[in-house]
């Protein structure tokens, strides 16, 4: 039981890790986006 619980818990904080870079990719390309609009 012990040796997979770091696992998981490592296995969550890259889930997490990768929600957020994927958060900011969006969050970016919909700045872009209105970026070009002003311009």
């Amino acid at each position: 039981m012990t040796p997979t619980m770091p696992l998981t818990n490592f296995m969550r904080l890259n889930m997490f890790n990768l929600g957020v870079v994927e958060k900011r990719k969006t969050s970016k390309s919909i700045i872009d986006v209105r970026r070009r609009e002003f311009n």
